[in-house]
């Protein structure tokens, strides 16, 4: 992989050293996923080749807060993690396609169920 490469073009740096006040409900629902022991959120086989997988723990916080705002389409979820800092400071800036949101949902709703 290559660094950037710039010909005298000059960067515009956006700051996102951003925060949430103590009380917000996703630092509730971060505190709350992290409680959880990572055995039970973590699988025991996953894929050593292709693309690295989402982490449960963060995608469990972002379907909970999106869901905590009675957002539940794939769609609406993605734009949220673009727009609303609350939702990005739970992703940890992560950026996820439409197509990954119901990926999770059904992979979490059989895991629960079995």
């Amino acid at each position: 992989m290559y660094q950037n490469y710039t010909i005298g073009q000059t960067e515009f740096v956006l700051n996102y050293n951003y925060d949430l006040p103590q009380n917000h409900v996703a630092r509730l629902i971060s505190d709350f996923v992290d409680s959880i022991p990572q055995d039970v959120l973590l699988e025991d086989s996953v894929a050593a080749t292709g693309r690295p997988s989402s982490h449960p723990v963060i995608m469990l916080k972002i379907l909970l807060f999106a869901y905590s705002r009675q957002t539940y389409s794939g769609r609406k979820i993605e734009m949220m993690l673009d727009e609303n800092l609350p939702m990005r400071w739970l992703a940890h800036d992560y950026t996820y396609s439409y197509r990954t949101v119901p990926s999770i949902i059904f992979a979490a709703v059989s895991t629960l169920v079995s």
